[in-house]
């Protein structure tokens, strides 16, 4: 976890492919530099994205997340996260899907954008906030067992009152 609150992340570039002006002319790692020089991806990138599972139970199943590398096309839709996240958020590894909602951009910025484009980016700009404000950090920083603790004492005392 980031001093913000994010949490480092390494996806395929596959998610940034067309955005990347001339892409398909271009080698991976001519790529990759332009993604980095446009602080994208990499240690200058600020929280771009934002990761959550579902099932979502719980504000521990939603992480914002900084790319801090890219892996090459024919890792198809890959997402490498700290091993801390399937403790964090609950993972299973049954049905969970973890889903990326990330920024819009335009020639590598995200300024100058279409009205829906620009509308995205405010929205997730808002969830961005709210995920990163010291008090909520630190129940993105707890299990999703945490959040749910309380409901299964709860189902207990129930259960023990049906008995």
């Amino acid at each position: 976890m980031n001093e913000d609150g994010s949490m480092d992340a390494i996806v395929s570039i596959n998610l940034f492919k067309h955005i990347i002006p001339g892409y398909n002319k271009m080698t991976f790692r001519q790529a990759k530099q332009w993604l980095i020089d446009n602080n994208i991806i990499g240690e200058n990138a600020e929280p771009n994205a934002i990761g959550y599972r579902i099932p979502t139970q719980s504000i521990a199943s939603i992480s914002p997340l900084k790319f801090v590398d890219v892996l090459p096309e024919v890792m198809g839709d890959t997402i490498v996260l700290p091993d801390e996240f399937t403790k964090l958020t609950g993972s299973d590894f049954d049905i969970d899907k973890l889903y990326v909602a990330r920024y819009q951009y335009k020639d590598g910025s995200k300024e100058n954008l279409n009205e829906a484009d620009a509308v995205k980016n405010a929205m997730l700009q808002m969830y961005m906030r709210v995920l990163t404000t010291v008090r909520n950090t630190n129940q993105l920083k707890a299990s999703i067992d945490t959040a749910t603790g309380g409901v299964k004492a709860i189902l207990k005392d129930v259960e023990r009152g049906r008995k």
